[in-house]
C-alpha cells in the first residue's frame, strides 16, 4: 500500500469517526493540509526503489496519524463536585437549603444562593450547561480558547466564554437579573429581543410581566417588545428606568435573602404580623412565606401562604402557593392533604415551573397515604413521559415494574 493510498484510509477512518461522534474540530482542513505536504514530491525525486525511500515516507505518515489523532481524539467532558462531593446523576435538580458551591474540573466555579432551585443539565469537553429554576447564581467561568458555557435562568440564556458574574430569576415575580463583574457575555431572552451583549460592570434587572428593563450602566436602546400574538389593543412597549428607582426593601428582605432567615423572623416577630399580612404584596408574602420555611416557623410560613390566596386568589403567586402548600403537607406527614394541593395545583398550571415536582411528591403522598391504585397509575404515565427521570427508582417500585438494573 502506498503512502497516498495509507493516507486516504486513514481519512476515511477519520470521516467515519467524526460521523459518529459529531463535528467539533475542522478535520478535513487539517487532513487537506497534511495530505498535501504529503504529496510534495522531494527536490531531488529519488529512485522509488531506493532502499532508504520508506523511512521517508514511514515518519511522514507516522506524523499524519500523530496530527490527526490530536484533532480527532474525543476530549472528556468536564466534570463537577457539589460541596466537595463528586456529583452522583447529571440533571439531577438541587434546592439549596444554605449557600452550595460546584467546582468543575476546568477550575470554573458556581455559587448557589439559600432557596434556589438549580441543576447542571449537560457536560460537554470545555464547558457545561447549567438551568436555574428560581433564586440566585454567582459564577466564575474560566476562559479557555474552546470553552463554551451556558446558563438557563428561567427564560433566558447566557451564553459565556470565560467571565465572572451574578444572575437571577424570580418564577413567582417573573423577574430577571443579572449584574457583571469582569468580562462579557451575551443574554437572549423576553424584553431583550434578539441577543444582547452585556459587559462589565453594567447590571440589568428585567421585569417580564410589566415589560421592564432596568440598567445601572450605559444608555440601552429601548428594550424590543415581545412576540405576541394580533390583538385589537396593541400590547404597551417596555420601558427603561434607572435601576436606582427600585424602592427600598424592609430590613427583614434584605436578611432573608442573605441567608439569615433566624434574624429576619426576629425582626417580623417584633412587628404587628397582622398588618404585615394585610400590606404585603403577592411577591412579599411569597417571600415572607418562604422566609418562614427555611427559619423553621412552618405555621407563619402556611399563614402567609393562606392569606396569599385568599388576598390575591387571581395572582400567579396564589397557584404557586398552592404547590408550597402541598409539599409543606408531604413534608409534615400529611399525604391526603398533600395530594389534593398537589392535584388541584397541576390543574391549574399543567405546564408551571413546579409541575414535574409536584406531579412526583403527588404520587407519594397518594402511595403513602395508603392509596396505592391511583399512585400506581400515575406512576406508570410519569414513566412514560419521563423514563430518565432521577426519581424513576421509586416510581417503578410504586408502578410495579421493580426498581432499574
Amino acid at each position: 500500500m502506498s503512502g497516498d493510498q495509507a493516507l486516504e484510509r486513514l481519512g476515511r477512518r477519520v470521516a467515519e469517526h467524526q460521523d459518529r461522534e459529531g463535528p467539533t474540530l475542522d478535520v478535513e482542513q487539517g487532513l487537506a493540509g497534511v495530505r498535501q505536504r504529503l504529496a510534495r514530491p522531494p527536490v531531488d525525486p529519488p529512485d522509488a526503489s531506493h532502499p532508504w525511500r520508506r523511512w521517508v515516507v514511514a515518519p511522514a505518515l507516522a506524523a499524519a496519524v500523530a496530527v490527526l489523532l490530536v484533532l480527532v481524539w474525543p476530549r472528556s467532558p468536564v466534570t463537577f463536585a457539589i460541596d466537595g462531593a463528586p456529583a452522583q446523576q447529571l440533571g439531577e435538580w438541587t434546592e439549596a437549603e444554605q449557600p452550595t458551591t460546584v467546582r468543575f474540573s476546568d477550575g470554573t466555579e458556581v455559587h448557589a444562593d439559600v432557596g434556589s432551585r438549580w441543576r447542571v443539565r449537560e457536560v460537554r469537553p470545555g464547558g457545561a450547561t447549567l438551568q436555574l429554576e428560581r433564586g440566585q447564581l454567582t459564577a466564575d467561568v474560566r476562559s479557555t480558547d474552546d470553552c463554551r458555557w451556558e446558563i438557563e435562568a428561567g427564560p433566558y440564556q447566557i451564553r459565556v466564554t470565560g467571565t465572572q458574574f451574578t444572575t437571577s430569576w424570580d418564577p413567582v415575580g417573573e423577574t430577571f437579573a443579572l449584574r457583571m463583574v469582569e468580562g462579557v457575555v451575551e443574554l437572549s431572552g423576553p424584553i431583550v429581543g434578539g441577543r444582547r451583549t452585556v459587559r462589565a460592570p453594567e447590571q440589568l434587572r428585567i421585569g417580564v410581566r410589566k415589560r421592564t428593563l432596568s440598567t445601572e450602566e450605559g444608555d440601552p436602546s429601548p428594550a424590543q417588545p415581545a412576540t405576541t400574538q394580533p390583538s385589537a389593543v396593541p400590547e404597551p412597549p417596555a420601558t427603561v428606568a434607572s435601576a436606582t428607582a427600585t424602592p427600598e426593601r424592609p430590613a427583614w428582605v434584605e436578611l432573608a435573602q442573605q441567608g439569615k432567615h433566624a434574624e429576619a423572623l426576629a425582626l417580623l416577630r417584633a412587628q404587628d404580623l397582622d398588618a404585615v399580612l394585610g400590606s404585603e404584596s403577592p411577591a412579599g408574602l411569597m417571600q415572607l412565606a418562604h422566609t418562614a420555611r427555611l427559619g423553621g416557623d412552618p405555621a407563619l410560613a402556611g399563614r402567609a401562604l393562606a392569606t396569599l390566596r385568599e388576598r390575591f386568589p387571581t395572582a400567579v403567586e396564589a397557584t404557586t402557593a398552592g404547590f408550597l402548600t402541598g409539599k409543606m403537607h408531604y413534608d409534615q406527614g400529611r399525604f391526603g392533604a398533600a395530594a389534593r394541593e398537589l392535584g388541584a395545583y397541576l390543574e391549574a398550571a399543567p405546564g408551571g415551573a413546579f409541575a414535574g415536582e409536584a406531579q412526583v411528591l403527588r404520587i407519594l403522598a397518594l402511595h403513602q397515604g395508603g392509596q396505592a391504585g391511583e399512585a400506581r397509575q400515575l406512576a406508570q404515565r410519569y414513566l412514560k413521559q419521563h423514563p430518565q427521570s432521577p426519581h424513576a427508582n421509586r416510581l417503578r417500585e410504586i408502578a410495579g415494574h421493580g426498581s432499574a438494573p
